[in-house]
């Protein structure tokens, strides 16, 4: 909620199935922090759902649109050598 407006909500395209029968399709993102003895690091990675491995990932000290912008960028151009 901003600003006393909801929020879009993303539609619901797996329907629950985490287990798809091909590699590649489909591929999932997330975010999190990782604490170090210096401090909170942040990473942003690209999971294939079919072998349950790390496509990609990037790791800095800060998550904003730079960032964030590498993993989408290399992300695409993963996709289209694999298309």
């Amino acid at each position: 909620m901003k600003r006393g407006k909801l929020d879009s909500i993303a539609g619901n395209i797996l329907d629950r199935n985490f287990g798809p029968d091909m590699p590649n399709l489909p591929w999932l993102s997330d975010i999190t922090y990782v604490r170090t003895y210096e401090a909170f690091l942040s990473v942003a990675t690209v999971i294939d759902l079919f072998s349950l491995r790390i496509v990609i990932w990037a790791m800095d000290k800060n998550i904003d649109r730079h960032s964030l912008n590498h993993v989408n960028l290399f992300f695409l151009w993963l996709l289209v050598a694999f298309i």
